[in-house]
């Protein structure tokens, strides 16, 4: 127990208006505001250099990647 995993999916139409970037962090926050979870994980296709660059500025690293996707994780501060 601890780790969870996130995702998302925003309407072609409203990419790049920071709707992600805002719902990311939200879903963050939330998350670690949950005294059970002590590390968000997420994926995302290795070409969506969008989605992985979001998951970067919120403050997510990469931790492994197969030919098909991209795997990221952030641990919680104490």
């Amino acid at each position: 127990m601890g780790e969870i995993e996130i995702g998302y999916n925003i309407v072609e139409s409203k990419r790049m208006l920071g709707y992600g970037y805002e719902a990311v962090n939200a879903l963050i926050e939330w998350a670690f505001s949950q005294e059970s979870v002590k590390v968000i994980m997420a994926e995302c296709l290795r070409d969506n250099m969008p989605s992985i660059n979001l998951l970067n500025k919120v403050g997510m690293t990469k931790v492994r990647e197969d030919e098909e996707l991209v795997y990221l994780s952030l641990d919680k501060s104490i």
